[in-house]
């Protein structure tokens, strides 16, 4: 059966589609590195093909455009060319700009019903085997819709729909255990479903079956199931599954209400055909997009990260884009609101710088006062008047002759005094000039906020208007006198050092 088709453009995935569980993200990108060189170099004209575990693949390319289809083991390449080649005519007439096929639109769903035609085309069948008279026919009438076509005498082939997707069911129609016509009747089958009735069940007889299938349709999936489960004991079941061992047994009652719901389910589960996503899927969606609106960011990224992790387990790759994107997008705005947020609270923790204070505190002792200084040193002794009168004029005696000095003796040396006059020159008056300081203390009307964020902007930094003038507010309290330009200057040198640092 075809399970999943892939396009890709300029060596990138522009389109996938998924009818039935195949190949998951991880296998994808395995996948992509066997075809690289394909990819790289397609080699027109051929189609390759490729087993990979339980599945094939089948590839082929066309000019830049390269076409990629899963498929079962069981499909042969010379089927699985003929589709590949209708699905690539198909895509050429819809599309003929091949990235057309990335949007959303009405010929990119016309291509997609084309696609469920190729599989239906593909007839996938579905043979039921087992001992004679243990319910095959019941279960084949239960479950086939549409008309009804008898393969010779030995089988009739009737169709059948399972999540929307077509399958042939086949139905032996000889009392014959042994009958080598089965080995014809099994051969080609997608599914094998080996029935056998639980109550009177034989052994050797599922023995005989099981062998069938490994010899002659050992490419084909199949599954085991126990009918009429209802007349046995849970022990009795125990035993039927410890004899067959390798195979997982499905219990089964053709009489129950339920039972094409429960025939359904062993189909779908044998083929391992898709699951609608769970009810969760539809919950968690609202919850992230609530999330999204309420910008919790972390949240809704989780959220929509665990709806892609369902979206991936269950193959629903249409959401899967949409999904990434949605994650991409949401990462980003975070980003950039973390960082308008740090911002904000860099700018709202900065402050004026405070007023430089001395921590040790300097004392000067006041020096004495003038008077007291000439009467210290005004003491003299006391001068008694009777001793005075005693001193006689010749008393004080000089040891040297007194010399007079003539007018040879003194020499001046008019070149020194020149040279004295020339070093010494009379300091310049330069009369006071009012500087821009004075200017902003005389002009009450000046804009101290508006000049500190032009100096600001200046160095190549930013604060608005508003917290420029609560700095101001906070300098003026801080230094308790009126702002001079300096002050502005020193301001803005400080801030804008302190944003390089942040």
């Amino acid at each position: 059966m075809l399970r999943q088709v892939y396009i890709f453009h300029n060596q990138k995935l522009a389109f996938s589609h998924s009818f039935a569980i195949a190949l998951g993200s991880e296998e994808l990108k395995n996948v992509i590195e066997v075809i690289e060189s394909y990819l790289i170099m397609p080699m027109p004209g051929k189609t390759f093909h490729r087993p990979m575990a339980n599945l094939q693949i089948f590839h082929r390319g066309v000019g830049t455009t390269y076409f990629l289809l899963v498929t079962d083991l069981v499909d042969t390449i010379e089927y699985i060319d003929r589709i590949l080649k209708n699905i690539i005519a198909k895509f050429k007439e819809v599309f003929p700009e091949a990235d057309a096929i990335k949007v959303e639109s009405a010929f990119r769903d016309e291509f997609i019903d084309y696609l469920a035609e190729m599989q239906k085309d593909l007839r996938s069948k579905i043979a039921i085997i087992g001992p004679y008279n243990s319910g095959k026919t019941t279960f084949y009438n239960l479950i086939k819709n549409g008309e009804e076509r008898s393969i010779m005498n030995f089988a009739k082939v009737a169709p059948v729909e399972i999540g929307n997707l077509s399958f042939e069911i086949w139905d032996f129609q000889l009392d014959d255990n042994f009958s080598l016509l089965w080995s014809k009747f099994v051969g080609g089958s997608d599914l094998v479903i080996l029935l056998f009735a639980a109550d009177k069940y034989n052994v050797a007889q599922i023995d005989h079956f099981l062998t069938l299938q490994k010899k002659d349709a050992k490419f084909s999936r199949l599954i085991v199931v126990a009918n009429k489960t209802d007349l046995i004991s849970e022990e009795q079941f125990k035993a039927i599954q410890n004899a067959v061992k390798e195979n997982e047994v499905k219990k089964l009652s053709l009489i129950g209400k339920n039972n094409v719901s429960a025939i359904e389910k062993i189909i779908s589960e044998g083929l391992n055909l898709k699951k609608g996503l769970p009810e969760e899927f539809n919950s968690l969606l609202n919850n992230a997009e609530i999330f999204e609106k309420e910008k919790k960011y972390d949240n809704a990224i989780n959220t929509y990260q665990q709806l892609l992790d369902l979206v991936q387990e269950y193959q629903e790759f249409s959401y899967l884009k949409e999904l990434y994107d949605k994650i991409e997008e949401l990462k980003e705005e975070k980003a950039q609101y973390e960082e308008l947020k740090n911002k904000r609270e860099r700018k709202s923790k900065f402050s004026a710088p405070r007023q430089i204070k001395f921590e040790k505190k300097v004392s000067v002792k006041t020096l004495p006062t003038g008077g007291t200084i000439f009467k210290s040193a005004q003491k003299k002794p006391q001068i008694n008047k009777q001793n005075l009168n005693q001193v006689k004029p010749n008393a004080v005696k000089s040891s040297k002759p007194r010399l007079r000095l003539r007018p040879e003796d003194v020499k001046i040396s008019l070149k020194a005094i020149k040279s004295k006059e020339k070093a010494i020159q009379p300091k310049k008056y330069i009369p006071h000039e009012r500087n821009l300081t004075d200017e902003i203390v005389e002009n009450e009307d000046f804009d101290f906020a508006r000049e500190l964020q032009k100096l600001i902007l200046k160095n190549n930094a930013n604060l608005n208007i508003s917290l420029c003038e609560k700095f101001v507010e906070e300098m003026l309290k801080t230094l308790q006198k009126p702002l001079k330009y300096e002050d502005l200057e020193v301001a803005a040198k400080y801030f804008c050092e302190l944003e390089m640092t942040i």
